[in-house]
């Protein structure tokens, strides 16, 4: 065989075994991770509360057990082992497919609820500022730029 089969046949494995359901349970363990400490962070920078908040711990919560349940089936399998292979054969890497799209809807629905949230409290905190206040933070700044010249 060329090289040219050769680097085909390296290509054609690499993307094989990238389907193997260890390598998807890791991707999908670190996105669920990431969701939930992007929700964290929202909810920590009162993006998130109330409703919103109970919809989407909920939804990340059955998230979590699904995984749980898939970790469980992979637990004490070897990466490429033929028990790896295996739980590919049997359906696991589609339902690690099936879940990791479904954290990436979570995820995008939380960004996009508390991009509305900081839209809404921007346009509030606009509509409450006197007007009175952008001269006054200028005069302040001058005025301190001022003092400092004279010490």
């Amino acid at each position: 065989m060329g090289i040219f089969w050769w680097i085909i046949l390296a290509l054609f494995l690499f993307v094989f075994l990238r389907q193997l359901p260890s390598h998807k349970l890791y991707v999908l363990d670190r996105d669920l991770r990431e969701a939930q400490s992007y929700f964290a962070s929202r909810v920590e920078e009162g993006l998130l509360s109330g409703k919103y908040a109970e919809d989407f711990r909920a939804q990340l919560d059955k998230l979590e057990a699904q995984t749980e349940v898939l970790r469980r089936i992979m637990e004490s399998v070897w990466p490429f082992s033929y028990r790896d292979f295996a739980n590919m054969f049997r359906g696991v890497t589609r339902q690690c497919y099936k879940l990791r799209d479904e954290v990436e809807f979570v995820r995008n629905d939380i960004w996009r609820t508390s991009c509305q949230e900081k839209l809404r409290f921007d346009t509030y905190k606009m509509m409450t500022t006197p007007a009175i206040a952008p001269a006054a933070g200028i005069f302040l700044s001058w005025y301190h730029r001022a003092s400092m010249l004279t010490r």
